[in-house]
């Protein structure tokens, strides 16, 4: 079983903020979210501060982000994923960590997770079959 660390307060959650963005704007190159890095951050800190939400990361010592992930609980039982990041270097147990956090949201009475993405890759779709997810919905776009 792999440590991960809970991100209790802002003041944690803080430390690894800059990060988490770069991260995500890193993403959004190849993924594009229409977001800015203004919006990502008031997206983050938003469901960060709900009532029901809860996040883990950490840092490697060089200052690289390690891992980070943010759940939101839902009063139907369910939870939906916002965020997830792993470092390249700790891809390998990125797997177990995530089967740790099902495990942890399950004891919370939780029953189903949703998550979205704009990664579409099969490769993407092959390591969140891995993980038990399946597909429920797909959205097309075309611009005019």
């Amino acid at each position: 079983m792999v440590e991960i660390n809970k991100v209790n307060t802002f003041a944690d959650l803080a430390l690894l903020l800059d990060r988490v963005l770069d991260a995500e704007m890193e993403y959004a190159k190849k993924y594009p979210t229409g977001l800015s890095k203004l919006s990502t951050v008031e997206h983050i800190i938003r469901v960060f501060s709900l009532d029901k939400s809860y996040c883990w990361g950490e840092l490697y010592p060089d200052g690289e982000l390690k891992f980070f992930a943010l759940v939101e609980l839902k009063k139907d039982n369910t939870c939906f994923w916002h965020v997830l990041h792993s470092h390249p270097r700790f891809r390998y147990r990125t797997k177990d960590i995530v089967n740790q956090i099902f495990t942890w949201l399950k004891s919370k009475g939780v029953l189903e997770v949703y998550s979205a993405t704009r990664r579409v890759t099969p490769s993407y779709k092959r390591w969140m079959a891995s993980l038990g997810c399946y597909p429920i919905e797909i959205t097309y776009k075309r611009k005019l």
